[in-house]
């Protein structure tokens, strides 16, 4: 099979989270989209589709790093921080974290010197890559998030075993399902926030709706 198919199924599949986004996105239907950013970003069906229209390089986007809103806080004193940045119509939380200490004078002011967070430019491999949640100092990036939340969760399967012989990632997985029961980000469970963030990243990139348009 030639790449029209290809094409076809990542524009159709990126007009329906067009068609979705700045509405009230509830919580399942962000567990039901998690599958096809599972195809986006860790199976990389944008990377394929940038690739099959001729594009050259890899589509950017724009994304919060959660590691520049800890700045001079060690990653042993974080209990929960994620980068965040989802849109929602309410509100938009861009750097949320709790920590298991009382902030110093001088990482207070290394917060209020580093500023608010901001989005930054980042390559299609670089966003699968990239840091957007950290739980008890342990770092898990968004292609690991997406497969919880797919793999487990229920977007694709509901798998609530969690075997630490078979692979490390179970043990990330077990990370996340404590903040998954126990905390909250904008009024939405924290870990769907987070992938609702990945969504808004996705259909905010120029490149990814310019290759979409063609």
């Amino acid at each position: 099979m030639d790449d029209t198919y290809l094409r076809k199924i990542v524009n159709e599949d990126f007009a329906y989270l067009q068609s979705k986004w700045k509405s009230e996105i509830d919580e399942g239907e962000i567990r039901r989209s998690s599958p096809i950013l599972r195809r986006f970003i860790y199976e990389d069906l944008l990377g394929q589709a940038w690739r099959a229209n001729g594009f050259k390089g890899e589509p950017q986007l724009k994304a919060y790093s959660v590691l520049n809103s800890l700045s001079g806080i060690p990653l042993e004193n974080v209990e929960f921080a994620s980068a965040g940045g989802a849109y929602t119509p309410r509100v938009t939380v861009q750097g949320a974290m709790f920590l298991n200490i009382a902030l110093t004078t001088d990482q207070i002011q290394a917060q209020a010197q580093a500023g608010p967070p901001v989005p930054q430019n980042i390559t299609l491999q670089g966003f699968k890559d990239s840091i957007c949640i950290i739980i008890d100092g342990v770092k898990i990036n968004r292609s690991q998030l997406i497969r919880y939340v797919a793999n487990k969760m229920g977007g694709v399967h509901f798998d609530p075993r969690r075997d630490f012989n078979k692979e490390k990632l179970e043990s990330v997985y077990k990370l996340l399902d404590q903040a998954f029961k126990n905390i909250e980000v904008a009024g939405k469970n924290s870990i769907l926030y987070e992938v609702l963030a990945i969504w808004t990243s996705i259909v905010e990139s120029e490149d990814i709706q310019r290759m979409c348009r063609q």
